[in-house]
């Protein structure tokens, strides 16, 4: 009868060790405008994001755009090919400038613009808060699946728009960042690990600002160093990624 004991232990063990890797449901969050997608874009991320994260489900938010200028980054009316996200998945959120306009008054932030950096006013602050709203907007997205599926164990989130040269595996940190530019804050460009972590980077940012400002009390929002509040309770590990 010892052996039958055994056989049930081994089969209970085994039942439950697939249900809890069943349930690590982990997804890629996918954000802003979509550049050179086909040819430069799209190829690193199936080689150093999707093939390490195969099982995770992919979403995206872009916006409806066909240019965008970006003097910061020496863009003016540069080519945008919004359709293309499709190559990447089909759970998608679009919004047009219109509609991101009626969500965000972009004017409000413009009053706290850091004007002693290499910003350029207002394109930088408002590119910041089209980035802002688009993270929010995926995350709203994926959030949708996960009312009707379950909640997402691990969450990844990426620009639509780098070229990545690092592999990633969002199993392996519980709260990362790129170590890189952190300008006495934290990189804000992307981030993986668990859930609850995720979900403060993601979508904290404009309920935080009002308490980023009292605090801080310079009357200025710079992106690094607003990172470095947000991300102030949680465990931020800093790993060595390269994108560009």
């Amino acid at each position: 009868m010892l052996w039958l004991w055994r056989l049930w232990l081994l089969v209970l063990v085994t039942s439950t060790t697939a249900t809890i890797v069943e349930s690590s449901r982990c997804a890629l969050l996918f954000f802003g405008l979509v550049k050179r997608f086909p040819e430069l874009v799209l190829p690193s991320i199936r080689k150093h994001i999707l093939a390490h994260n195969a099982d995770c489900d992919v979403f995206a938010h872009t916006y409806q755009l066909t240019s965008t200028t970006n003097p910061r980054n020496g863009e003016f009316g540069s080519r945008v090919e919004w359709r293309d996200i499709a190559l990447l998945t089909n759970r998608t959120l679009f919004d047009t400038t219109a509609s991101f306009e009626a969500a965000r008054n972009v004017s409000v932030f413009r009053r706290y613009f850091p004007h002693q950096t290499d910003w350029h006013y207002p394109t930088s602050m408002d590119n910041m808060i089209k980035q802002w709203h688009s993270i929010e907007r995926v995350w709203e997205r994926m959030s949708r699946d996960a009312a009707a599926s379950g909640r997402y164990e691990r969450v990844g989130l990426f620009r639509s728009d780098v070229v990545c040269f690092t592999d990633i595996d969002i199993s392996a940190h519980d709260a990362a960042i790129p170590d890189f530019e952190h300008w006495s804050g934290l990189n804000d460009r992307m981030f993986y690990g668990r859930y609850e972590h995720a979900k403060v980077w993601a979508t904290g940012r404009f309920s935080q600002v009002d308490d980023y400002l009292r605090i801080n009390g310079t009357g200025i929002l710079h992106s690094e160093s607003f990172m470095a509040f947000l991300m102030r309770d949680v465990p931020v590990q800093r790993v060595p990624v390269c994108f560009h």
